[in-house]
């Protein structure tokens, strides 16, 4: 799928943490946070957040590999420095959800599928695909697709897709949205057919294709537009614009 320019709609979530960590030492060799000590191979360096040393590195590339550098010595650390490289919001590498060190770490972290969703955004294109990647490092969230193969076990699933607005069914209570693809090579999206009632709460609505993380309520009769099939009612967490140059 091909996304279109990234930056968040949310951008309360878009410290994952990091605004109010306490300020560490980076280096040579970075210390566990919680030792109180600081770098002893780095006497000249100041003491940054994630977010500030994530800024020094050019590329998500490098950002991942100073990550892999240090998570031996402070695997703490070395998470903080992912989530930070990520939400700067060009971070498009699955491969530190998927095969890193710290992999196993996902299962039990609050921000595990807000990071899932902006790599996604952010890759702008094979969103399905990404996100079961993120679901076999064991985050817990789940494709529309696997709402609609098991509808009875689909409350209280967190939940990734990409999708708009749809212009043609008026619903007074939720926002309609369509679920839509992109083909590798293709320009435009297309639905999929399958249909979400969102409730955005107090959360911009999208004006054009979007990458949507949300919590599943359930698998209802789409009473709105009136025709058998089935929609998903989800409750909106985040929005995120798609990159427009997608990788595959």
């Amino acid at each position: 799928m091909r996304h279109l320019g990234l930056f968040a709609l949310a951008p309360a979530l878009l410290a994952i943490g990091c605004a109010t960590e306490r300020k560490v030492q980076w280096g040579e060799e970075t210390a566990a946070e919680s030792t109180g000590t600081v770098a002893s191979a780095s006497s000249t360096a100041t003491p940054l957040s994630a977010a500030d040393y994530a800024a020094r590195f050019p590329t998500d590339g490098e950002c991942e590999s100073e990550a892999r550098r240090i998570v031996a010595k402070s695997p703490d650390l070395a998470v903080k420095l992912i989530k930070a490289c990520v939400a700067r919001g060009d971070f498009k590498r699955i491969t530190a959800i998927s095969d890193a060190p710290w992999s196993g770490q996902w299962a039990t972290d609050k921000d595990a599928a807000d990071i899932c969703a902006r790599i996604a955004a952010a890759r702008g294109g094979d969103v399905e695909n990404d996100v079961k990647a993120c679901a076999g490092a064991g985050i817990a969230v789940a494709t529309l697709d696997d709402l609609f193969r098991q509808p009875e076990k689909a409350k209280g699933k967190r939940v990734i897709f990409r999708g708009r607005v749809d212009p043609d069914v008026k619903d007074k209570d939720r926002v309609r949205l369509i679920e839509t693809i992109l083909e590798s090579g293709e320009l435009e999206t297309q639905p999929t057919g399958r249909r979400v009632a969102a409730n955005f709460g107090s959360k911009k609505r999208p004006g054009t294709d979007a990458v949507i993380l949300g919590k599943a309520t359930k698998i209802a009769d789409d009473t709105v537009a009136n025709d058998g099939e089935f929609v998903a009612v989800v409750d909106v967490d985040a929005v995120y614009l798609p990159a427009a140059s997608p990788t595959f």
